[in-house]
């Protein structure tokens, strides 16, 4: 965890590169739906790894930030990410992901959007 608001920053367009290579998993396999998901070992595989990064770099997040930023669910995707880590394989879990990578991604990354642009407003390093 971290007290720079700048590192925040950063960290939150990590996040949002990484929900954006979700989505270009998505629509280069075509997934339109959980038997879909689960059937490609490609994909899921790739969108897993992707969940497990965003889950650590939420971790890196510092305190203050997710206070300000509390219409986030940020225990949610650490839950997820742990999910991932501790048992991706199974079917009843990736539907879990699924949903996820179908209800709850979007608006992720249109968050961390809004979030990135207010950081280039106060940062004067950019």
């Amino acid at each position: 965890m971290n007290n720079n608001p700048f590192a925040d920053h950063y960290v939150v367009g990590m996040i949002a590169c990484h929900l954006g290579m979700i989505g270009d998993v998505v629509k280069k396999f075509e997934l339109n739906d959980c038997k879909q998901f689960s059937d490609n070992y490609t994909a899921h595989t790739s969108i897993c790894m992707h969940i497990l990064i965003i889950g650590r770099l939420v971790k890196d997040l510092s305190l203050k930030f997710k206070k300000q930023h509390n219409n986030i669910a940020w225990h949610y995707i650490i839950l997820i990410s742990n999910m991932v880590l501790d048992k991706c394989y199974k079917r009843d879990d990736m539907k879990t992901i699924w949903k996820f990578v179908e209800t709850d991604v979007p608006p992720l990354k249109e968050l961390a959007g809004k979030i990135m642009e207010e950081g280039l407003e106060s940062n004067p390093w950019f």
